[in-house]
């Protein structure tokens, strides 16, 4: 009886990095915590595979640990080098904070994260206290991520800078550091006899 075949799905932790073909072509390597290893001309259905007179279905773990490193080496590089433009651009600019109820939607470059941070330590709010959990709606009792984002205005010339909270469950698994391109969308919350902060409710890769 052969052995039965691995089923996949998204406990198999698929990954997909941009490679470039001998034969010239670009393509992504793919593979997956079950052995699957496989090329492909783009991502997304139907999945078409890469076939050349260079192609291989496998390759080695050796092989794959490379690319993988080469395509990370790659990518810190570039989130360093937009990191750097965008806060040399924003030096002397404050921060938006919340004037009124009005919610933001707009994207830009993440220039720093802080993860695992305790609103009720940062805001000096005795933690337990009934009356400050409603003031902080969607904040209250969670583990929170801080994001600073320079967004560029609709003229080119004009700068924003955010900070807001998002909750670290929702951020973890995203694959986001400072330099990345970020759409997000943030929530004013006014909280009595403390500064206002911003909430995210929703975020995504620009």
């Amino acid at each position: 009886m052969s052995p039965r075949s691995p089923s996949h799905g998204p406990w198999c932790n698929h990954r997909a990095f941009p490679g470039k073909c001998k034969c010239g072509g670009k393509v992504f390597y793919c593979w997956c915590d079950h052995g699957s290893k496989y090329s492909v001309d783009r991502l997304g259905d139907p999945w078409p595979l890469h076939r050349c007179q260079f192609y291989s279905p496998r390759l080695t773990s050796r092989e794959i640990r490379h690319k993988e490193r080469l395509s990370l080496e790659k990518r810190l590089a570039s989130c360093q080098r937009r990191r750097e433009k965008a806060l040399d651009r924003v030096r002397g600019f404050s921060l938006k904070m919340p004037a009124s109820s009005q919610s933001i939607d707009a994207k830009g470059i993440i220039t720093q994260i802080i993860r695992n941070v305790n609103i009720y330590t940062l805001l000096n709010i005795p933690k337990g206290s009934k009356n400050w959990a409603l003031d902080l709606g969607p904040l209250a009792g969670r583990v929170l991520t801080e994001v600073t984002v320079v967004v560029e205005g609709a003229n080119r010339n004009g700068l924003s800078e955010y900070q807001f909270y998002v909750p670290s469950e929702e951020i973890k698994w995203s694959g986001f550091m400072p330099g990345d391109k970020m759409r997000f969308k943030i929530e004013p919350i006014i909280i009595a006899r403390r500064p206002s902060l911003w909430y995210c409710s929703k975020f995504w890769w620009r």
